[in-house]
């Protein structure tokens, strides 16, 4: 093999070498960069930082934090709304259910849809959702 070719391949191989190792640093200091942010998410929503040995899945802590702050902020609204559908208490209840079963609507069976008339099965009373 000639000389030159033998300098080339070896500057073709420090070459790829020299990429690789830039692409990799490149690598590490996003993987820095990430971790940085993960972990002022999570000291944002307060579970522990983030440890790379752990192998534990930050952004699924993360998220879980998440649906918890948004359930405390929300658990009044669901509270009222809650109220807001309970239906009417059935006079001749028996005992095991309190409140009025309509669970088939006039012209069709199914579960309660609003616009359809409801027949209690306890009293027969009638009304719409």
């Amino acid at each position: 093999m000639p000389v030159d070719q033998l300098l080339f391949a070896l500057g073709l191989l420090s070459a790829s070498a020299l990429y690789t190792i830039a692409a990799l640093s490149g690598r590490v200091l996003r993987w820095r960069q990430e971790r940085q942010r993960l972990n002022g998410y999570a000291r944002l929503y307060g579970v522990p930082p983030y440890f790379p040995e752990e192998n534990t899945g930050i952004r699924k802590r993360i998220l879980d934090a998440g649906k918890a702050v948004m359930n405390k902020a929300f658990k009044w609204v669901r509270l009222y709304l809650g109220i807001a559908r309970v239906p009417e208490i059935c006079e001749a209840s028996t005992g095991k259910r309190d409140f009025h079963d309509y669970s088939v609507h006039k012209g069709g069976t199914g579960w309660p849809a609003h616009f359809y008339t409801y027949r209690c099965w306890n009293c027969g009373k009638e009304f719409e959702i």
